[in-house]
């Protein structure tokens, strides 16, 4: 058997060994790249199915022969008709419609799969054939982002992974319920570096080292958010403290926060640079003289008289 395998093993004997009792050795010669097109013609015809399905497979089997096996009556037969690169357009086009789900899953993922077929496929009722869909890198753009919303995480990850998946297609991913999925947008090329920050502070610490790790990341774009992020809560701490005091905080955080319960807050607020003069305004009026004087002291910097 293993001369029938080996790829230096001469033309002539191959085809000798082609006509072989035992379906082990046809079944080598089968799938040996160098067994002559006459053979691989006469064994694509054998009783045995593990010696079909070798043909199937083989990188030289003839287009006619390919499409001749896409009705195999053995669907594992027509399974490796469907993945090889080899099968012409009509053979994928019948199979892409075969009962067996197995089948299509293969024909969705042959890069040579017609575009209009792969639209087809998009909506098959297995998520392992949409998943494949979602991995062709023909896959038209739409199809793609209509497969972000499927509700098979895997074809979303699929459509995460897919470096042709357009940047409204990542955004919406970014935020997807699985870790695996936003792991998988951060880890895409093509994802926006606004969304890489995002992901960067995710709470799953995979989705975050995949952001950070991503060529495109930038640390400076992280700050806003992470600022943003600290003064979320409704309750006073010491970190949202720090974070008011920040330039770089949100200015929708200094307005939401002026009138918080603890008064080193509101003084972080008065004393902040970027707080907005409405805002400032009030602060002039504060109950704190503390805070009153922060206040007094940014409006002069502000309007020197």
């Amino acid at each position: 058997m293993y001369v029938a395998q080996n790829p230096n093993t001469p033309v002539d004997v191959l085809v000798k060994l082609s006509t072989d009792e035992y379906w082990e050795v046809q079944e080598d010669v089968a799938q040996n790249p160098n067994t002559p097109v006459d053979g691989l013609v006469k064994l694509s015809t054998d009783k045995n199915s593990s010696v079909r399905w070798n043909v199937a497979k083989n990188p030289h089997t003839p287009g006619d022969v390919l499409v001749k096996l896409s009705t195999d009556e053995d669907s594992d037969v027509r399974k490796y008709v469907a993945e090889n690169p080899h099968t012409p357009v009509d053979g994928l086009v019948k199979l892409s419609t075969d009962k067996n789900s197995d089948v299509r899953k293969y024909v969705a993922k042959n890069p040579n799969t017609p575009v209009d077929v792969l639209v087809k496929l998009s909506t098959d009722e297995y998520s392992s054939v949409r998943k494949y869909v979602a991995k062709n890198p023909h896959t038209p753009v739409d199809v793609l982002v209509k497969l972000s919303t499927d509700k098979d995480s895997d074809v979303r990850w699929n459509v995460a992974k897919n470096p042709h998946t357009p940047v409204d297609g990542l955004v919406k991913l970014s935020t997807d319920k699985n870790s695996s999925v936003r792991e998988a947008v951060a880890e895409n090329p093509h994802t926006p570096v606004d969304v890489l920050a995002k992901l960067s502070l995710d709470n799953d610490e995979s989705v975050g080292f995949a952001a950070r790790s991503n060529p495109n990341f930038q640390p400076k774009l992280v700050i806003p958010i992470l600022l943003l992020k600290l003064t979320a809560s409704n309750k006073p701490s010491f970190s949202r403290f720090l974070a008011l005091l920040q330039p770089e905080v949100p200015v929708s955080s200094l307005a939401k926060n002026f009138r918080s319960s603890s008064w080193l807050e509101r003084c972080a607020i008065a004393m902040n640079s970027m707080t907005p003069d409405s805002t400032l305004q009030a602060l002039l009026e504060d109950g704190n003289r503390v805070v009153r004087s922060a206040a007094r002291d940014n409006w002069t910097r502000r309007h020197p008289q």
